[in-house]
């Protein structure tokens, strides 16, 4: 066993016997809206740093003492960086948790300014590795200041502009991971892509006002370029899919994809 696993072990039994450590991040890292973080990011053409944990997490509980107290790595996020921690104990942070399908703690995801997921990142990391992937995505090419309408919330009758956005419909090249069969037990019905998070995290809210599904975004990379695709349901047997595919198309005239 080496020298960190030891110190690990201490802090963690430490920690767990401290009744003052309620969260596994550092008050010195905000908590703030996702949605009004990613605004002051674009308007300030800063990177935005999500930091998904648990107050039980105690590797979560090991950076929030050693990794987020480093000087340098304070110095960085303060300088370079929007800030957002997220409890996955909380009703919005449970929300957020399905929304990006965190599956381990601590998780940590990085979006540049333009709303683009640009790093995930699902691992303890010490204050060097925390101070390499700052120094990473701290570049002009991330910080961009955008200006952007966020005033304007979409309702039902705005999900066929959402979907003209979609990827499928603006790129042709797309559309073939539009409508790639994957093989997988539980089957959704993909109705979007998008090349902006922003605009998968609208039409999501739209989707909330016509159906009680769960609706999740899965983020994933073509040559490179990030992709986000919004898939709504959660069913057992492809038939049942496809009914309810045809059931939202019938209904609000949304077409889908059965993945």
């Amino acid at each position: 066993m080496n020298r960190f696993s030891i110190y690990l072990i201490i802090l963690s039994i430490a920690l767990t016997s401290n009744p003052l450590i309620s969260s596994g991040i550092s008050n010195d890292i905000p908590q703030k809206n996702i949605d009004e973080a990613r605004i002051i990011a674009a308007e300030k053409g800063k990177v935005l740093f999500v930091y998904f944990y648990a107050s039980w997490c105690k590797p979560c509980q090991w950076m929030d003492q050693v990794t987020f107290k480093n000087i340098d790595v304070q110095k960085s996020l303060e300088n370079n960086f929007i800030r957002v921690q997220v409890n996955i104990d909380d009703i919005e942070g449970y929300e957020l948790k399905k929304m990006y399908d965190i599956k381990y703690l601590p998780t940590m995801i990085m979006f540049n300014s333009g709303g683009q997921m640009i790093d995930r990142i699902e691992e303890t990391l010490t204050p060097a590795k925390m101070n390499a992937l700052l120094n990473k995505h701290n570049t002009l090419q991330n910080k961009s200041i955008i200006q952007h309408d966020f005033n304007k919330a979409p309702g039902a009758e705005h999900l066929l502009t959402f979907e003209s956005e979609s990827m499928r419909n603006t790129a042709e090249e797309y559309s073939k991971h539009f409508q790639q069969k994957q093989v997988n037990k539980v089957y959704r019905v993909q109705v979007g892509v998008f090349s902006r998070y922003h605009s998968a995290e609208m039409f999501v809210k739209s989707l909330s006002e016509i159906t009680d599904a769960p609706v999740t975004v899965v983020n994933e990379y073509q040559n490179d370029d990030p992709t986000f695709k919004v898939r709504v349901g959660q069913f057992d047997s492809y038939e049942a899919a496809e009914a309810f595919k045809i059931a939202l198309f019938t209904d609000f005239k949304l077409e889908g994809s059965v993945i």
